[in-house]
């Protein structure tokens, strides 16, 4: 059963990686917003997947069978669909288009998701207590910070899917103290939001102009990152459960951020080509980010929709 907080959850860190995409470029200093939203961006919708994270009964079968359909199928189904146009409007090789999706070059993301949820499965299965997951975890995020200093494990981001070990082990724990956590009064989760305020006040000063990217590798002080991504998740799970109510529009784009997070880009360059066809290559500022991320989760929202209906395998979804 769907629980539609987390599908709010999903929806919340979605619109602020698009926000943060539209962004690019065209904000002249979006420092600010990066700093504020970085460690609730990617971290969450990781930490949202280890919560969620279906063990299949520890039928290893059954999980490699679920992961192709939901999660291999619609990564490549609806990256070519973009993919295949733009390769023949560029002159580029599909071949070398689907290397670069398997690399991590293009959808980052992507790979790295797939091959996150393959080590999460393994450890899950192969621990015997909640410590013995915590161990594996932490050893895969240490590991896999040492490997990307080092710019080892590169291919398919297999670093990073270490290193969001981390991230799926904070969902972890919520689900495992769950109701333990929804005992906790409101007040402290709002004394939760005010310290990762405050980390992210005095970073400014003692990081000054430096923000986190889980992409990138970019942590600008490894302990303190950690501790604002562990703050602000523990933060959203927890307030999410007592204050996100059903929300339509909230919880249809939780449900179809697959295709968002793939599409939105694509949407993007529409947006800039109309944009330069009506001399308008002047706009920017925040104004310009809000729009263009408005209208591109619209657009993949409506395509959604048709392929809910029509083709639902094609975001591994029964029909």
């Amino acid at each position: 059963m769907r629980k539609d907080w987390v599908d709010c959850l999903r929806a919340l860190a979605m619109i602020l990686v698009v926000l943060g995409h539209a962004s690019y470029r065209i904000v002249p200093d979006r420092y600010l917003y990066l700093l504020f939203t970085s460690p609730v961006k990617v971290p969450l919708f990781f930490a949202v997947s280890g919560y969620v994270f279906s063990m299949k009964n520890g039928n290893v079968k059954a999980f490699w069978k679920s992961w192709f359909l939901r999660i291999i199928v619609p990564w490549f189904c609806l990256a070519l669909i973009p993919g295949i146009p733009r390769c023949v409007i560029q002159k580029e090789s599909l071949l070398s288009y689907m290397g670069e999706l398997i690399s991590g070059k293009e959808l980052w993301f992507m790979p790295c998701f797939a091959i996150a949820y393959i080590i999460h499965f393994y450890f899950r299965k192969y621990s015997k207590c909640e410590l013995t997951v915590c161990t594996f975890c932490m050893m895969a995020w240490g590991g896999g910070l040492l490997a990307a200093q080092y710019d080892i494990l590169n291919f398919a981001m297999f670093n990073r899917a270490l290193i969001v070990q981390f991230f799926f082990l904070i969902g972890y724990l919520f689900k495992q103290h769950e109701d333990s956590f929804l005992k906790i009064q409101r007040k402290y989760y709002l004394l939760f939001f005010f310290i990762y305020l405050g980390l992210c006040v005095i970073s400014m000063y003692l990081f000054p102009h430096k923000s986190m990217d889980v992409h990138n590798n970019r942590y600008y002080n490894i302990p303190y990152c950690f501790m604002l991504i562990t703050f602000g998740c523990f933060f959203l799970f927890g307030i999410a459960r007592k204050a996100f109510v059903s929300d339509k529009i909230f919880n249809y784009i939780g449900r179809n951020t697959l295709l968002l997070f793939i599409w939105h880009p694509y949407v993007f360059q529409v947006i800039i080509g109309v944009v330069g066809l009506l001399h308008l290559s002047n706009l920017s500022g925040w104004g310009y980010a809000i729009a263009k991320s408005i209208i591109a989760i619209g657009v993949c929202m409506a395509c959604s929709a048709l392929v809910n209906k029509y083709v639902p395998w094609v975001v591994g979804k029964k029909a």
